[in-house]
């Protein structure tokens, strides 16, 4: 359920919920995003779909990747 299965022109729209989730409970929260709760930050996005060849559903539902900096603070 990447992305509660939120096609990305609705995302902008619906800011973080999925239309459906892994619970099938409608509109549930944190399905893609970044967020900060405490000292910790969590980065949600969507599959890498690299085994469904229809060109229809990968216009809806692109893949993404997201890339990670990690530092240490000294």
């Amino acid at each position: 359920m990447h992305n509660g299965i939120t096609p990305q022109f609705l995302q902008r729209y619906l800011k973080g919920r999925g239309i459906i989730g892994p619970s099938l409970k409608l509109f549930t929260n944190y399905c893609y995003g970044t967020y900060k709760i405490k000292d910790t930050l969590f980065i949600i996005n969507g599959a890498v779909n690299t085994y469904i060849h229809n060109k229809y559903i990968n216009s809806l539902f692109k893949p993404q990747a997201t890339l990670i900096k990690i530092r240490t603070i000294k």
